[in-house]
């Protein structure tokens, strides 16, 4: 069985509370439950949120371009025993982009609907149609950063640091975040993505004419 049913309901008395896929607010309760098949076996969704997704792509990473629209996902895959911002096309059917959360992860926040971060390649941006998802998003990744390494200064107390891993050392090489996309004449105005759907106010003239589901992966 994959994905999982969306809301929660708790087990019996003294039962443990049952993790539930957490739905976005955007996106009807198909979409929802579309994209919840495609997480996978024993993987759940903590935080959805409808986004764009930017990178500053090599070799001058001067400028952020637009990869993709969809449903960006924070993931606990269990059988990986780790986290994921995994983004999932809708109209596609599949996963776009994933990036795993490490160790030294350093999750910002420039705009309360614009969020960045180092991946594995380069640096990644995500547009955030609704606000409120936003910092629910936030809240949730930054969250299991700092318990992550909480946990890993303790282990480190006894016992040696492991070598760098050969990507790690990768997004240490990474150069600086290019401008918000908001400031470029060629970029999408400084507010948050809309998708045109009846909930959001329509600011972003790349998508005004279609709802998200309608958009290309």
């Amino acid at each position: 069985m994959s994905g999982g049913p969306m809301g929660g309901r708790p087990g019996g008395r003294g039962a443990p509370t049952v993790q539930q896929n957490i739905p976005s607010t955007l996106l009807q309760d198909h979409e929802n439950q579309r994209l919840f098949e495609m997480l996978g076996r024993k993987c759940l969704t903590l935080a959805t949120a409808v986004v764009q997704l930017y990178l500053a792509l090599p070799p001058g990473a001067e400028h952020w371009t637009k990869e993709h629209c969809g449903a960006v996902c924070f993931v606990k895959d269990n059988p990986q025993k780790s986290y994921f911002i995994r983004l999932y096309g809708l109209q596609a059917g599949r996963l776009l982009w994933e990036q795993e959360l490490y160790s030294q992860l350093v999750y910002s926040t420039p705009t309360p609907f614009f969020h960045t971060f180092a991946g594995d390649d380069c640096q990644a941006g995500l547009n955030f149609a609704d606000e409120d998802e936003a910092q629910a998003f936030r809240a949730l990744v930054q969250e299991k950063i700092q318990k992550r390494n909480q946990r890993q200064s303790g282990d480190r107390r006894q016992l040696p640091p492991p070598p760098t891993p050969a990507n790690e050392e990768r997004r240490g090489g990474l150069p600086p975040l290019p401008p918000h996309p908001g400031g470029d004449q060629g970029g999408p105005p400084v507010g948050p993505l809309s998708l045109g759907l009846a909930t959001v106010d329509i600011q972003n003239p790349d998508i005004t004419s279609s709802r998200y589901r309608g958009l290309p992966a």
